[in-house]
């Protein structure tokens, strides 16, 4: 028997088309419990194709196609309270002239007569309704098909109801939709690459990527430009790289051991899941990078962002810590990771979020990820945390087996410290001589990173304040003097004020 759907391609115009694999199997299954059981119900994800199948079930069984508009006009007819009578009414009309009736988003319906209850009702009429349903099914010789959007089902219906679960789309699925919403520009691309790149794209997305690629005529698209076009416009960062510093892992200069460390262990094995697997290559579940402020964590979060883009997802200090909304937050960012996986997921002075006696919630929340309990998409997620002092997080997170890799954040050397105010001082018109520089980069022991882009920054100031109010200028070294002075002063001031803070500052000695 021949399954197809009515879609429109590229051009507009109608095309019958198959299901997908995954759709065909799903509707397999679902006629094969029909023969066992007068109720079934298909679980399909919202945005992977159920309203499609259901319907094609439909025009196959020859039977009764209802949507949510239909509840809703039959709400118009009665009241706007009278929600459990409408959706009864709707459904006992429909079996008048099918004995097969196939229910679209009856979750939602569900969902529906549990809130109306709670709302106003002071007897669970919901189940009376779900019950009346299941008998008159009965009794009547009626079947029925329910299409869920999760996978479960009222208590009521449950000993009537066999379930059918859509199986993910596969990378031949993949080809299937591309083609499909695409048309023959889409036909040479390797799907196997997409789906190693991101496994849990849904139709509406591949819908969307095929609308708004650009394709030039008679050149059809490879797996690295369809792979960038998904990642512009269907896959989606909790992170706008556009408002991110550029910052690439290349050119932050002393770090190169940790950036090697980081290739070998998460970036190339996430980036190339075919080669890694065929090497056995895994990424790290959990990884530590730990060092005092100023060297660097956070621009390696940067430099993440942008060279993963759609596979970087960001938890930091905007989100508040022991607030209502924080987990919810967590909860979303976590989602899109796991849809997007394999990814990252970098969780920014981690210290600070479980500070505080430490945020119960959020510890175990973390054990549970990086142990890879709560689902088993987690073990394509590698959780990055940063942090100032190791002893500020718990010892059962850290240990080995849920953070795998631990790198230290280093105070740049000698031949750092001239890369860093080299690629600083090349962005104003202050040049200090090669031997100026020599002496600045002594005098600057012990500083970060960031101390030493605050150094430049501030001498540019100095320098350029007196060419704008025509004073006297000195020579390139007696500026940095003055601001390396300015620097030390406040340093001294800051630990005045707060003995303990030493360790809390990235100034150099």
């Amino acid at each position: 028997m021949a399954v197809t759907q009515k879609i429109k391609n590229r051009n507009g115009r109608k095309a019958k088309t198959k299901l997908s694999p995954a759709q065909k199997t799903a509707y397999t299954k679902a006629l094969d419990q029909l023969k066992k059981s007068p109720i079934v119900g298909l679980y399909i994800p919202s945005n992977f194709g159920k309203t499609t199948v259901l319907k094609t079930l439909s025009k196959t069984l020859n039977g009764e196609f209802i949507r949510l508009a239909d509840i809703f006009y039959q709400i118009e007819k009665l009241e706007v309270f009278r929600v459990e009578e409408a959706i009864y009414q709707t459904l006992h009309k429909a079996f008048k002239d099918k004995d097969i009736l196939i229910v679209d988003d009856f979750s939602t319906i569900e969902g529906a007569l549990n809130e109306n209850y709670y709302a106003r009702r002071p007897v669970a009429l919901e189940e009376f309704v779900l019950d009346a349903i299941r008998v008159f099914v009965e009794e009547h010789g009626k079947k029925l098909i329910l299409g869920l959007s999760r996978n479960y089902i009222a208590y009521k219906l449950q000993a009537d109801c066999l379930m059918v679960t859509m199986e993910k789309l596969k990378h031949e699925d993949y080809a299937f939709f591309f083609k499909e919403f695409g048309g023959i520009a889409f036909s040479k691309v390797d799907y196997k690459r997409i789906h190693q790149f991101s496994a849990n794209l849904n139709v509406n997305q591949i819908r969307r990527a095929c609308r708004l690629i650009e394709i030039e005529e008679k050149s059809p698209l490879d797996a690295d430009q369809l792979i960038k076009a998904l990642e512009e416009h269907s896959i989606v960062s909790n992170v706008n790289t556009e408002e991110v510093e550029e910052v690439a892992l290349k050119d932050l200069k002393g770090l190169e051991d940790v950036i090697r460390q980081l290739e070998i262990d998460v970036i190339v094995p996430l980036e190339n899941p075919e080669m890694a697997s065929e090497y056995g290559m895994t990424p790290k579940r959990g990884v530590l990078l730990f060092g005092s402020p100023g060297t660097g964590k956070t621009s390696v979060g940067k430099a993440l962002a942008h060279r993963l883009k759609s596979k970087f997802f960001l938890i930091d200090g905007t989100i508040i810590s022991g607030t209502g909304s924080f987990y919810r937050e967590v909860n979303r960012i976590m989602a899109y990771a796991r849809k997007n996986s394999p990814s990252i997921v970098f969780i920014d002075d981690c210290d600070l979020l479980l500070e505080d006696g430490r945020d119960d919630g959020f510890y175990r929340y973390l054990l549970t990820l990086l142990d890879g309990l709560e689902s088993k998409s987690n073990q394509s997620i590698t959780v990055i945390m940063t942090t100032m002092h190791l002893s500020s997080i718990p010892d059962a997170l850290i240990r080995s087996g849920r953070v795998e890799l631990w790198l230290e954040m280093k105070l740049p050397n000698e031949e750092a410290r001239r890369d860093i105010l080299n690629t600083n001082i090349t962005k104003g018109k202050l040049k200090p001589s090669k031997k100026e520089l020599e002496i600045i980069i002594k005098e600057t022991d012990g500083f970060t990173g960031a101390d030493l882009k605050r150094l430049v920054s501030d001498t540019q100031n100095i320098y350029g304040y007196d060419v704008i109010k025509k004073n006297k200028l000195k020579k390139p070294l007696r500026y940095f003097e003055s601001a390396l002075e300015r620097l030390k002063k406040l340093r001294k001031q800051f630990y005045k004020s707060d003995p303990n803070s030493a360790s809390k500052i990235g100034f150099g000695n």
